[in-house]
């Protein structure tokens, strides 16, 4: 559960449904997925008048020769739209729920820049 007053945090790779509360802004940080994390789910849900914001963090994928990489990911919303690893992805309105499902195998080619692993939205509300 995110309290009232929180402003920001991480979200444990343990932490697998999140409730957020706060009242002010606040922005959350999902976990840093291994290799062997794929298929792993996050649910969050705003109830909180405050903005919801989630970013990413770095990942470890696999090269095609097998061995370990420190990878940045991207979003994929429901919507369609590719959320890069350096923007923030809103939540908007109270209410909204989401469940995010890590993809370590998928790359992606967007604007200019090669992305390895994926978090999927599926959008609960």
């Amino acid at each position: 559960i995110v309290g009232t007053t929180a402003t920001a945090g991480a979200i444990a790779r343990e932490d697998y449904n999140v409730v957020a509360l706060n009242s002010a802004q606040c922005l959350l940080t999902l976990p840093q997925m291994q290799p062997y994390d794929d298929g792993h789910v996050v649910r969050i849900k705003r109830l909180g008048n405050g903005l919801l914001g989630i970013k990413m963090s770095k990942c470890v994928t696999y090269t095609d020769s097998g061995s370990g990489r420190l990878s940045t990911p991207v979003l994929r919303t429901a919507s369609g739209r590719i959320v890069e690893y350096d923007e923030v992805h809103q939540l908007s309105n109270v209410g909204d729920a989401i469940e995010l499902v890590w993809c370590r195998d998928v790359v992606t080619n967007y604007n200019g820049a090669t992305y390895y692993g994926a978090w999927v939205e599926y959008k609960l509300s």
